[in-house]
């Protein structure tokens, strides 16, 4: 198992990783039915991409191509889901956060999971903080050829929890990959969110089969509107914040890079891992696509395709932030 050890001050790091690889003969699924259709969001609190971000890419089109990994990753078993999906650059208030995603809520009472209640009850909106310039705008965001090879990563059973791509240069390596941010945040816009007496209330999910990683045991948390993470034991919360912190790394060493981690690293790229997949299909109800129709990325070798671009096998690590561009997620939900 490949880790990163913890650093002396920040958080737990967020980097952008790999994805499917190996979908196995479980993931499958009739013809896809579940849509996402992005567009610009207009109006109140709205502001200008920051000054000074690094790429030429456009907030649209990067989020245009992040609907389309999930879109060719997951499937909705014929329920027809279809999400109208607005991004916006925005004042967030606190520079330490990166993004927050506004979602409807169902009625009034619990939210029952799944894709259809959530696709037909939400309105969701993206919002990136423009009171950070610490971004990098990828004019291809199908392509990492700017980052070095492809890593994976497995825990300690051979599961594959994540992939990542590490910029090894200046000045990328000092900035948020933003087609990153987007496909996290368009992750939790779809249904991986902690919605009233859901598994994240539960501290975890048992991936159940026909799905690939049959009884593996994904661990989640509330933190954040709800993330993939391993927390604090209360002997752990006892010790000083650095030893905290230390303590945090080790326990999420083979998370610590998954796509729905709670934070990001400066200058690290990651696709959904295969268990990011299995842990929304098994939270939200969703099924995966059959891999033989749809691209695999393998160790970073090959990443778009015209017709399904789809993510790889996976990797994991963990690493901290601090001045280099830790990032905090909120998630909010309005009535």
């Amino acid at each position: 198992m490949r880790g990163r050890g913890p650093l002396a001050s920040g958080a737990l790091a967020w980097a952008l990783a790999g994805a499917i690889g190996g979908l196995a003969a479980g993931s499958v699924g009739p013809a896809q039915a579940l849509s996402i259709d992005v567009s610009l969001k207009t109006g109140t609190g709205v502001e200008a991409a920051p000054a000074g971000v690094l790429g030429a890419g456009a907030l649209l089109d990067i989020a245009e191509a992040a609907a389309s990994v999930w879109t060719a990753a997951l499937d909705d078993g014929g329920a027809g889901t279809s999400f109208d999906i607005e991004v916006a650059w925005g004042d967030l208030g606190d520079a330490s956060v990166i993004a927050t995603t506004y979602v409807g809520t169902v009625g009034g009472g619990a939210k029952a999971a799944g894709p259809a209640v959530i696709g037909a009850s939400t309105s969701p909106s993206i919002w990136f903080n423009s009171a950070r310039s610490d971004w990098f705008m990828d004019a291809d965001p199908l392509d990492p050829s700017e980052f070095g090879a492809a890593e994976t990563i497995e825990d300690g059973a051979g599961n594959v929890t994540g992939q990542f791509f590490v910029a090894e240069t200046s000045p990328l390596d000092g900035v948020l990959d933003m087609f990153t941010v987007m496909l996290h945040e368009i992750g939790h816009a779809i249904g991986f969110l902690d919605y009233t007496n859901s598994p994240f209330d539960d501290g975890g999910v048992t991936i159940a089969a026909p799905l690939p990683m049959e009884g593996y045991e994904v661990p989640l948390d509330t933190i954040g509107g709800g993330h993939v993470f391993v927390p604090l034991t209360p002997e752990q919360e006892s010790l000083p914040p650095l030893q905290q912190l230390i303590a945090a790394a080790q326990n999420n060493e083979a998370y610590s890079h998954a796509l729905f981690f709670h934070s990001i690293a400066a200058g690290e790229r990651r696709l959904p891992s295969l268990m990011d997949l299995v842990a929304m299909a098994q939270v939200v109800g969703y099924e995966l696509v059959d891999p033989d129709a749809a691209l695999i990325l393998a160790g970073g070798e090959a990443y778009a395709s015209a017709e399904v671009p789809v993510p790889a096998a996976g990797l994991l690590a963990l690493s901290g932030l601090g001045a280099l561009g830790i990032a905090g997620w909120r998630r909010r939900r309005r009535g």
